[in-house]
């Protein structure tokens, strides 16, 4: 089954158990309804997007991140690491080349778990406008969160269409 069609079928199934099936319903209502605003949100010409952690861990395919891209239209590069991720070296990401690389969170310092996102090669084929911020607290658990990840991740792909244009891989 489908991560998102997982999660929603958990929201249904606690909610029942905990004896109030009508919230389970309601918020199902809201995780549709955002990922409804999701899909009719401006969408920028990029299509692929790898999440890539400190120490070069990359979301997988089967991922709640790499779900929630999907939603948004952005793909994991041809390559990229299947099931849950995997560690990709700076070598390779470079030349898996996705539009777009996508972090949980901005490098507060350089030190050595981030090193590799801050590398010159890097740098200089992904400059602010090519790197997005997803964060963790969205990319976690598949339940409440859904209705801010699909609203946040609208919202990023509204400010990627207004930004001026970068020429994709």
């Amino acid at each position: 089954m489908p991560i998102l069609d997982a999660a929603r079928q958990q929201v249904i199934e606690v909610a029942a158990l905990l004896g109030h099936p009508e919230r389970g319903e309601r918020l199902v209502a809201e995780i549709e309804a955002a990922r409804a605003r999701l899909h009719a949100a401006a969408k920028p010409s990029f299509r692929t997007a790898l999440l890539v952690t400190r120490g070069g861990y990359t979301a997988g395919t089967d991922s709640l991140a790499a779900a929630l891209l999907a939603e948004a239209g952005l793909k994991a590069p041809p390559g990229s690491p299947p099931g849950y991720g995997g560690y990709v070296p700076l070598e390779r990401l470079l030349t898996l080349r996705p539009d777009l690389i996508v972090l949980n969170n901005a490098p507060a310092q350089a030190d050595q778990g981030s090193y590799n996102l801050s590398h010159p090669a890097l740098n200089a084929l992904y400059p602010p406008q090519r790197r997005i911020i997803l964060p963790p607290r969205y990319t976690i658990c598949g339940g409440p969160a859904l209705v801010e990840a699909f609203d946040y991740l609208a919202g990023l792909l509204t400010r990627l269409t207004q930004s001026p244009t970068i020429r994709t891989n």
